[in-house]
């Protein structure tokens, strides 16, 4: 089931990636529309069934909402944020309803108390701030912000990390080591078993030795589609780090959501579920077209300029 679900769900993006990337106009679109309501049904989901909990700690244990659990909520909903900041900076009528959902989708994120969404949205923040502005001054003033990035994003982190173990006798950097463990377990699966990898379910029995419980994903996309598929998964791997670069690299502020996602797919089960590999694929899609743009459109400028008046 579970790779059903990412291949379906990796088909399905580059659908709405191809459409989407060919649908940016100055007008809200029917992928705006849906990411909109996906942002709000989740919120509402999200904060309705944590009424319940006592405490921060029960908030991150028991959120759960209909497509995932707080980590992979908090990670997904970052990486949507900004491919509706990317977005609104594009669209001249309707923006407010797009500023409305990067607020939620990014308030709801922080509210799941998980410090990998804390990350990302601190590493997208400052792919996205160093890509801001139109003229040389504004760019100027917007990379001198991304100094400001990485305090912000450790307050953030501080509170968290503050509020989920207040009263509690659980130790912060337990879940560090543990992904750690995890990684060192992924690794010796695929040298076990390293031209096809021991398969979906091969984590969860040498896990529980570990950890005491069975894990099914590496939490780590590297070592996760290594320990999987093996070197099959090399393929897969050297195309999404391409993609990546050349998001982060040349598409604008199109890069902050590519970002974003390779932060969480490199600490969080992110791109092994549906809903990720759908929002993370489709990103990665759209972001590389947009460089195409982009670049197509500084080789035109660059004919015009040298062409004789």
């Amino acid at each position: 089931m579970a790779f059903l679900n990412f291949i379906s769900g990796t088909i399905t993006a580059v659908v709405i990636g191809v459409q989407a990337a060919g649908a940016r106009t100055v007008r809200l679109n029917a992928i705006d529309i849906g990411l909109v309501t996906f942002v709000a049904i989740s919120a509402a989901q999200n904060f309705a069934g944590t009424d319940e909990a006592s405490t921060a700690a029960e908030v991150h244990a028991t959120l759960l909402v209909a497509w995932g659990g707080s980590n992979y909520v908090g990670a997904v909903l970052v990486i949507v944020g900004y491919w509706l900041l990317a977005r609104a900076m594009e669209i001249e009528r309707g923006r407010w309803v797009l500023l409305l959902a990067i607020v939620a989708s990014f308030v709801t994120a922080v509210s799941t108390l998980s410090r990998g969404t804390i990350v990302a949205l601190s590493v997208g923040l400052l792919v996205a701030t160093w890509n801001s502005g139109g003229s040389r001054f504004t760019r100027v003033v917007s990379r001198l912000g991304v100094l400001v990035v990485p305090v912000v994003g450790l307050w953030l982190m501080n509170i968290v990390v503050g509020e989920r173990f207040e009263n509690t006798s659980a130790d912060p950097a337990y879940n560090i080591d543990a992904r750690w463990g995890l990684y060192r377990l992924a690794w010796d699966e695929f040298l076990r078993s390293p031209l096809f990898g021991t398969g979906w379910t091969g984590l969860r029995e040498v896990s529980p030795a570990l950890l005491g419980s069975p894990i099914t994903f590496a939490h780590n996309w590297y070592f996760s589609a290594l320990q999987i598929a093996g070197l099959f998964a090399l393929p897969m791997l050297i195309v999404f780090t391409w993609l990546t670069l050349r998001g982060v690299i040349g598409a604008g502020v199109y890069g902050a959501p590519v970002a974003a996602a390779f932060t969480a797919a490199m600490i969080e089960p992110v791109m092994e579920g549906y809903v990720g590999a759908l929002v993370i694929v489709s990103v990665l899609v759209i972001s590389s077209r947009v460089r195409d743009d982009r670049q197509a459109e500084k080789s035109v400028a660059v004919r015009l300029s040298s062409s004789p008046t």
